[in-house]
């Protein structure tokens, strides 16, 4: 077990500091996406807020788990690992010893977070709270949307059966947004709150409006098959016929045959010259590609939220997303980008002439105000409302 300094954040002293929060997850790693991401910046929130946080991560390698890659918020939660050989999304079966140390942590908690679904120890966390009498709260993370139920139909089949006794034993169903939360509805005789994901407004990079320099897209992110990098190139080649000046560049990791696929695609379309591919960014250098985006697209067939739009957006930087990325709905309400509504070259291209010919300064400004309106700060006071009210339960 690895524990944690306690945090220096100021205690809010309306809510008691002894109230014991257990989250559940698979994996810390920043590279995993929006799970991780989340897990961490509840953790911290919590805390600030006088709340005592445990995390707990099952099945994720030791050598993954250095300080150079945790370090930054060890200091904020306590923090056990159950190790495993690899990293896996599928989190780890507890072996008895394990699973009685995991007993104890989950027992010893006044409320019990469990992010994801198809994970081995969500498994294991439902028959211990079934068994004992707790309460417990799930947060899917876009795992049951219509789209992502509709993936491994045969694979989920047999999953499902014991995985559909976790999503209706739990107390409340955490979700991100209003769609999100409509979705699960539709299948799941269960509560589901909107409690929403949040964002870092970081004074350091605080931007008050962008100006626009040039016709720069942007893509960053996780490389997959979902996220339509493809229709976004193909938009961008037809895009070029009238802006040979334009840039768009593709930053992330994930699938290398996919990369590969997306690199041969770019020179088939012999628009090298025009569109870069980087690796995973973070930290100043993510800063940086900030600073000099004009635009930020995102043509994804499925997103529960999507963190990147919503960085994006407190760098004072419009948007270009399908209708099938859950923040649409915060664009929409803000008129902060452009919403497209078919994933082909052409509907995301004339979004791209759309976005381009709007009122920059509009468009930034709207940016800033939907960033604003999905900060932690305010987005963890939705978590605390139900938090208490399980508490009191």
């Amino acid at each position: 077990m690895r524990k944690t300094k306690q945090s220096t954040l100021p205690l809010h002293t309306e809510i008691q500091a002894d109230l014991k929060i257990v989250q559940v997850t698979s994996s810390l790693l920043r590279e995993r996406g929006g799970p991780p991401q989340v897990t961490i910046n509840v953790a911290r929130h919590l805390q600030s807020r006088g709340f005592d946080v445990h995390i707990i991560v099952c099945g994720q390698r030791e050598t993954t788990f250095g300080e150079h890659k945790v370090g930054e918020y060890l200091d904020i939660a306590k923090v056990s690992v159950f190790f495993s050989r690899r990293d896996s999304i599928y989190g780890k079966l507890l072996n008895i010893r394990e699973l009685k140390k995991f007993r104890r942590f989950l027992l010893d908690a006044d409320v019990i977070i469990l992010h994801q679904v198809y994970n081995y120890q969500n498994l294991a966390a439902f028959w211990i709270c079934k068994k004992y009498g707790k309460k417990f709260l799930l947060m899917p993370h876009g795992t049951l949307t219509n789209y992502q139920r509709a993936q491994h139909r045969g694979r989920k089949f047999f999953a499902n059966i014991l995985f559909n006794k976790l999503v209706t034993g739990a107390a409340s169903i955490l979700v991100a947004t209003e769609i999100e939360k409509n979705q699960i509805r539709s299948k799941f005789e269960t509560r589901v709150d909107k409690v929403g994901i949040g964002i870092k407004l970081d004074s350091k990079y605080r931007v008050e409006e962008k100006t626009k320099i040039c016709r720069n897209f942007l893509f960053l992110g996780r490389i997959s098959e979902k996220k339509r990098i493809d229709v976004t190139i193909k938009a961008f080649a037809l895009f070029l016929a009238d802006f040979p000046d334009a840039e768009l560049t593709i930053a992330g990791a994930g699938d290398y045959k996919l990369l590969s696929k997306l690199n041969a695609l770019v020179s088939s379309l012999e628009i090298s010259s025009n569109v870069k591919f980087v690796s995973w960014v973070s930290g100043e250098d993510k800063n940086k590609l900030y600073q000099k985006t004009d635009y930020f697209v995102l043509n994804s067939e499925d997103e529960n939220f999507a963190i990147a739009v919503a960085e994006a957006q407190s760098y004072g930087i419009p948007v270009l997303i399908s209708r099938f990325v859950a923040y649409s709905e915060i664009v929409a309400d803000y008129n902060s980008g452009v919403i497209i509504e078919s994933l082909d070259a052409e509907a995301v291209a004339s979004g791209m002439r759309i976005i381009n010919e709007a009122n920059y300064a509009n468009l930034s400004r709207n940016s800033l105000q939907s960033a604003k309106s999905v900060s932690w700060d305010l987005v963890i006071e939705k978590w605390v409302s139900v938090i208490q009210e399980m508490r009191c339960k």
